[in-house]
């Protein structure tokens, strides 16, 4: 992968910001998986996988190219964003600019084994309860800035416990699925702002992440036409046993006790799909679907001037089907909410990435 971009110095300066480096993964993982009855209505899960992971950087350039002349696309100098001293446009110094750096070069190796032990007892015919302990594990790696130096990040690692029932019943027609999770993240790999990286988020390891919630959702169907769905989560999470302290321009913010980003402390979505014969062999298809998403924070340093709001999203699709074809019409963001999914903040400027906003469209398919 590669990335370039042009840009100009108010009246001092040029350049190009380069990212081309070249990465090699490579993962073997080899598992197994077994049952054991206990009796008629108890049974273990029992399961274990072991993972290899290698990754390889090779001819990494992370800097800046300093232009002899506003509009030339020759990279000259490679430059790092790591500081900011003055200098004469063209040395290694240039305002905005460090010192140049070589091509980063690297390698490494992260193995593990990871388990999962699960106990499932049917009750009766209707209602399944279950209960999970279950290990995860994410392999290090490196993060290529392009305008930062290269640096790397440490295995993550995940112990999750899991309590829950699925019930059915009114014939099999309502289905009830709920539980409740603790989930226990080790040098967790969060994207933040750096000091050697100042423009763009790198992944470094925080520490602990600790997440504790529910979930519950509901699905009814109360005549053979008319599907409903309703959920609902609940989260409360946090940084814990941490001392990575991120620099901004407001200062050094802990990350101690922070929430991370996108972690809602209540999500809410819904749905209807009504499907009926209106001629042989034609299907109408009517489906609404909604969610509801609660404050959240977009950046780990939880500054207010970073937190999007709650906000309702709704969507909407009706068509006409036959096995062969199918014609339709929808609309998403029906309401036309404004909300933010990503924020890069570095104070001097700030990226905000919107979400879709309203859109109207038809569609036609055909299945050869």
């Amino acid at each position: 992968m590669a990335g370039r971009i042009s840009w100009t110095c108010a009246g001092s300066c040029s350049g190009v910001a380069r990212n081309s480096p070249c990465v090699r993964w490579c993962t073997i993982a080899v598992f197994v998986h077994n049952e054991f009855d206990f009796t008629e209505s108890v049974t273990l899960n029992l399961g274990l996988r072991y993972t290899d992971d290698s990754i390889k950087v090779k001819d990494a350039i992370m800097g800046i190219g300093v232009l002899p002349q506003f509009g030339k696309e020759k990279f000259v100098t490679p430059c790092l964003i790591t500081t900011y001293p003055a200098g004469p446009i063209g040395s290694p110094a240039c305002p905005f600019l460090g010192p140049a750096a070589p091509p980063f070069n690297d390698s490494r190796n992260d193995k593990d084994f990871s388990w999962r032990v699960g106990v499932e007892w049917n009750a009766s015919d209707d209602l399944l309860v279950y209960s999970n302990i279950t290990t995860g594990y994410r392999s290090g790696g490196y993060s290529l800035p392009f305008a930062g130096a290269a640096t790397t990040f440490e295995p993550e690692e995940l112990l999750t416990l899991e309590l829950g029932f699925k019930y059915q019943l009114l014939d099999d027609t309502l289905r009830i699925n709920a539980s409740a999770f603790r989930y226990v993240y080790d040098d967790v790999q969060v994207n933040v702002d750096d000091p050697v990286s100042p423009l763009v988020p790198i992944t470094r390891n925080i520490g602990e992440q600790l997440n504790t919630g529910f979930e519950a959702d509901i699905t009814w169907q109360p005549v053979p036409a008319l599907n409903l769905r309703q959920s609902v989560g609940y989260l409360d999470s946090e940084f814990n046993n941490t001392d990575r302290v991120v620099s901004t321009y407001t200062g050094a913010i802990p990350l101690e006790g922070k929430r991370p980003v996108n972690s809602p402390e209540w999500t809410y979505n819904g749905a209807l799909r009504w499907q009926q014969q209106v001629a042989d062999g034609m299907d109408l298809i009517i489906g609404v679907d909604y969610r509801w998403i609660d404050d959240r924070y977009l950046e780990a340093t939880n500054q207010p001037f970073d937190k999007q709001g709650d906000y309702w999203v709704a969507n909407a699709r009706v068509a006409l089907a036959t096995d062969k074809w199918e014609v339709a019409v929808y609309g998403t963001n029906l309401f036309d909410e404004d909300y933010v999914t990503y924020i890069n903040n570095i104070g001097f400027f700030r990226i905000d990435v919107y979400g879709e906003p309203q859109t109207f469209g038809a569609s036609v398919r055909y299945r050869f």
